[in-house]
């Protein structure tokens, strides 16, 4: 994904690890990677318009001096009438579980930072501050 988005060949980027699995609601799985890339090859970067708008470097500083605004909202499934409740010996208005979820959003400059991207950000502090 890197190579494909940024442009930038593998040997441009020291990979410190892999950092973690996430599970995202809509049933998406991310595989997250931790790496560093030399000042001297922002230059080189490369972007695929097709998928990254631009690119801009955030200082880790600052996500640590400011907490991001969270928006919380509901998670809901939503069953067709032909769902076939005689198979599971369920009755017809099943109570079916309700979740909620939260979308991060963090203001820098004139960038936002929200979304995917910020529950990793989320993710990455949460686990660095318990170490």
């Amino acid at each position: 994904e890197m190579e494909e988005e940024l442009g930038l060949p593998p040997h441009r980027v020291t990979l410190l690890g892999q950092f973690d699995t996430l599970h995202n609601y809509t049933g998406v799985t991310i595989h997250t990677f931790i790496g560093q890339i030399a000042h001297s090859d922002l230059p080189n970067i490369v972007i695929q318009e097709e998928e990254v708008e631009q690119i801009f470097l955030v200082p880790l500083q600052f996500f640590a001096d400011n907490k991001p605004y969270i928006y919380d909202f509901n998670v809901v499934a939503e069953i067709k009438d032909d769902f076939p409740y005689h198979m599971v010996s369920s009755p017809h208005k099943y109570d079916w579980i309700k979740g909620r979820c939260n979308v991060p959003i963090w203001n820098y400059g004139e960038f936002s930072i929200w979304g995917l991207t910020a529950r990793i950000v989320v993710h990455f502090l949460k686990t660095f501050n318990e170490q």
